[in-house]
């Protein structure tokens, strides 16, 4: 079965300082993105693993490829080490948790410059204590005799990806000149979520993103370790990367009265996270002009029912090449305004 690397968009995250050594998991960089395994992250991972082994659905195990049988192999005897404890007992189960070891250093040290409320928001009582944390994940290291993570061959991905022109297509669309750069943070044997990590200190143009590596029957022995440039990939790197050109636009103009007609009791059930809600309208059109309109109403199709509001306005855009960005972007958010009366 082919393994494909899929987009849940369900979560947009949190985050920390991604730069934690990378000397065994080398990223390897064509133009301005990256993907590379964290080994902090891939320590979390494992012990996370472990903890939830016994509670998982089967269809949310890990791929079961040489990797996760190695892995497995290996790390099994220590399930009874204190990180794993702590994840087996505690409160938090979301599966991106892992993603708040990029809150330290190669020697598992606090890094400087985090948004320690961001961290706290995601991730609970790890982010309220991560000197407790940079103990656990100490001791586990050690006692596990963890060396990283092994290498993993990126190259035809990333070529696949240059040859997309992503970039291009996005200054085509948002009529600017922008070096977008996106830092994808390789988590392969993470079979249940994506996360957007916010709470990195780095420079506005660069967004960082953990992603799992996804298999339709990961109880399957046959599983091969690819990392493969797809449809769904190119969702990712677009959608990512759009909210580089959009970031600034929706701090400007998403205000007090926005915020309190989405907040409404009678929207509790509904999707109203309003900087997603563009965003994903956004990429369906940006997938619609370079692929065609059967591609962007698929990918519109399976996004929140508000995002078709964009989805839709965006025309009157595509067909105004004097059309300022800024301008569709503004009568966008009046109008889901008015969406939410």
């Amino acid at each position: 079965m082919k393994l494909v690397i899929i987009l849940l968009l369900s979560c947009l995250i949190s985050s920390c300082h991604a730069q934690t050594s990378q000397k065994q998991n080398p990223s390897i960089k064509k133009g301005q993105t990256s993907i590379a395994v964290n080994d902090n992250v891939q320590l979390f991972r494992i012990a996370y693993n472990l903890a939830i082994a016994d509670s998982i659905d089967v269809e949310y195990r890990p791929c079961n490829n040489s990797l996760y049988r190695q892995t497995t192999n290996r790390f099994s005897k220590y399930s009874d080490l204190p990180l794993v404890q702590k994840i087996r007992m505690g409160d938090e189960w979301n599966a991106d948790l892992p993603a708040v070891a990029l809150c330290f250093d190669e020697n598992l040290n606090l890094l400087p410059g985090i948004d320690a409320q961001d961290v706290v928001n995601q991730f609970g009582w790890y982010g309220e204590n991560l000197d407790s944390l940079s103990i656990l994940l100490k001791d586990f290291k050690d006692k596990s005799n963890y060396q990283g993570f092994e290498k993993l061959n990126y190259e035809s991905f990333l070529d696949s990806l240059n040859g997309n022109q992503v970039t291009n297509q996005l200054n085509t669309f948002f009529k600017q000149s922008r070096e977008p750069n996106l830092k994808i943070i390789f988590d392969p044997q993470n079979n249940i979520t994506n996360k957007a990590i916010t709470f990195l200190n780095d420079e506005e143009t660069t967004r960082h993103f953990l992603l799992g590596y996804f298999c339709d029957h990961p109880d399957s022995t046959s599983q091969v370790l690819q990392v493969e440039w797809d449809d769904d990939y190119r969702r990712i790197i677009i959608h990512e990367n759009s909210h580089l050109y959009t970031d600034a636009l929706f701090k400007k103009y998403y205000d007090a009265e926005l915020d309190s007609l989405i907040n409404q009791p009678k929207f509790e059930e509904e999707y109203t996270d309003v900087d997603e809600i563009m965003v994903r309208g956004i990429t369906a059109k940006i997938l619609e002009v370079n692929y065609g309109k059967e591609v962007g109403e698929y990918e519109i199709s399976i996004q929140p029912s508000k995002s078709k509001l964009v989805y839709d306005a965006l025309d009157e855009y595509v067909e105004n090449e004097s059309m300022d960005f800024e301008f569709i972007y503004r009568e966008i958010v009046e109008a889901l305004k008015k969406s939410f009366l």
